[in-house]
């Protein structure tokens, strides 16, 4: 389509009193008065139509710009813009090449055209919604409980569908854009009483769609229907797609149970977990759907805490086991006579919790007792020979490599030059001929 099609309305320049709102509103929403661009709306009438005029602010050089980049109305077939380009990745970019010296030129013609509705609608701050009320068509629309900038898009619901101004009177100001709601208020009165009847119901702005028609047509509370609803959009994410295939072709019996119950898929997946890690047959109904769920939860939840309890136990004892014979296998790589320090070997994982808790460093996690049970590296303690129980170096040495892997102190801090020769000249020599008499 050509130019000459949408003919350019007559958008005349920003009032002087509007400048000084715009102004003010901004002084208080952006104090901080930089350089970046923000946008402001306000409302006007041309030629009998609303418009909602946007405009781009930003500061330059102590100067506070104020300019027009956007114009839209209830009934124009396009909207209208200038000096102004929307960017996927960085949003709107408005060209201040001629308010602000040495700025990129963007544009060669800085005039209005048209463009797509919704085009170029960026979030704005309306610095004057009560002029609505100024055109007796919309002044009792039930503008003054819009909770947006989409003026545009309000009105044009409103009017195609005069019931939103009953929404938005009673407390259903959020769903005044539902084209389900709109069309089921309008044709039904027993449902507008029915919203009538909730209208004081907490939280039910926050709602589904779903919620409200569907707890209307099948008469339950609100807000229990929204608990099912919400549950239902969570059921389909991937963190239950095993309770998804577990309750295939029963999932809206188990949604209606977890509703009833008073409880959260969340929590009903933690009880159904534990259930299976406990051998329980699942395809029963009393334990897919337990009377008090509450009780049961909780007695399985405690059920499988306790063993788990046991089963550590049990994996405790057997890596204490296995630590205590790898310990007495390499014990020879010990020294622990003639020197000023000596070496001894770890004995048990208690013993490297220990030595990290007093020295602040990690060898008492990160896994350092499963390398030494599978004997890929051994844990040694490097200690004074005159205080020997108190930690003092820390050392992890390769059964590979037959190396020194790590040699730390407190907070892992590096050992003076005196302790790194005695473990690399003295004790690395020593604890390697041991280990080949070992292997031997």
């Amino acid at each position: 389509m050509s130019d000459e099609e949408f003919k350019v309305p007559n958008i005349r320049p920003t009032p002087k009193y509007m400048l000084k709102k715009i102004r003010k509103v901004d002084l208080k929403d952006y104090p901080a008065q930089d350089g970046r661009t923000r946008f402001y709306s306000y409302l006007t009438k041309i030629q009998k139509e609303l418009v909602k005029i946007t405009v781009a602010v930003r500061n330059y050089r102590k100067q506070w710009l104020c300019k027009q980049v956007t114009a839209h109305a209830v009934h124009w077939e396009r909207d209208f813009a200038r000096d102004i380009v929307r960017y996927t990745l960085f949003g709107y970019v408005v060209d201040w090449s001629q308010e602000c010296k040495n700025k990129r030129v963007y544009y060669l013609d800085h005039s209005w055209g048209w463009v797509f509705p919704n085009d170029f609608d960026p979030w704005t701050t309306l610095v004057n919604p009560e002029f609505i009320g100024t055109m007796p068509q919309y002044k009792y629309s039930g503008y003054e409980y819009l909770r947006t900038d989409r003026v545009m898009g309000f009105i044009k619901q409103y009017e195609k569908y005069p019931v939103v101004e009953f929404l938005m009177k009673f407390g259903y100001d959020n769903f005044w854009i539902s084209k389900q709601i709109c069309e089921k208020a309008t044709k039904d009165k027993e449902f507008r009483r029915w919203l009538i009847q909730n209208k004081d119901v907490k939280g039910k702005d926050t709602c589904y769609v779903s919620s409200l028609l569907n707890a209307y047509k099948h008469n339950v509370p609100l807000l229990k229907q929204e608990i099912l609803e919400r549950a239902k959009k969570e059921l389909r994410t991937n963190e239950y797609k095993d309770l998804r295939e577990a309750f295939k072709g029963e999932q809206e019996t188990l949604l209606k149970y977890i509703t009833k119950q008073g409880t959260h898929l969340s929590t009903y997946a933690d009880y159904y977990k534990a259930c299976t890690e406990l051998g329980m047959d699942m395809t029963i109904d009393r334990n897919r759907y337990p009377h008090d769920f509450k009780y049961w939860h909780d007695m399985r939840i405690d059920q499988l805490n306790t063993k788990r309890a046991e089963e550590d136990k049990i994996k405790r004892a057997k890596l204490y086991e296995q630590f205590a014979q790898i310990a007495t296998k390499y014990l020879p790589l010990e020294r622990i006579y003639k020197d000023d320090y000596v070496v001894i070997i770890a004995q048990s994982p208690q013993d490297l919790i220990r030595e990290g808790e007093v020295l602040h460093h990690c060898v008492g996690s990160m896994n350092y007792d499963q390398r030494f049970i599978k004997e890929q590296s051994l844990i040694f303690f490097v200690r004074k020979a005159n205080d020997i129980s108190t930690p003092f170096v820390t050392m992890e040495y390769s059964l590979s490599t037959h190396k020194v892997l790590q040699l730390y102190g407190l907070k892992d801090s590096k050992p003076s030059e005196e302790i790194q020769n005695y473990v690399n000249k003295r004790w690395l020599p020593y604890a390697n001929r041991k280990l080949k008499q070992i292997a031997a």
